[in-house]
């Protein structure tokens, strides 16, 4: 089995073989439907109750949701917490920019604008 695995929290995390771009292309729903598979398969061997879930980076994700789609199976698919909080903090932006928050903290001596 690739990768190695240890327990935290009554389930196990597996860890799993990196794909090299050199070699093959990641960015194909052909790899994300093998990596799901693979990780299926580890989960089910170390504990068969645990449901997989995988974490991707944005363009992957999209490609994961489109293969759950079109293969669907019990499989939890996340956003990466990289892309999420880039969200807020977008959006804290958008909402506090006409606030006049970034004046009282400037008046404030607390930070400079």
């Amino acid at each position: 089995m690739f990768g190695c695995s240890y327990f935290v929290n009554q389930c196990f995390l597996e860890m799993l073989f990196l794909v090299n771009d050199c070699l093959l292309k990641s960015a194909t729903p052909a790899i994300v439907k093998h990596g799901m598979t693979v990780q299926k398969q580890a989960i089910e061997f170390l504990n068969p109750e645990q449901i997989p879930v995988t974490t991707f980076d944005q363009p992957l994700f999209a490609l994961a949701k489109i293969v759950q789609w079109k293969w669907p199976e019990v499989h939890v698919t996340m956003l990466g917490g990289l892309h999420t909080e880039t969200a807020l903090w977008n959006t804290m932006e958008d909402l506090l920019e006409d606030s006049g928050w970034t004046a009282a903290l400037t008046e404030a001596d607390v930070a400079t604008a």
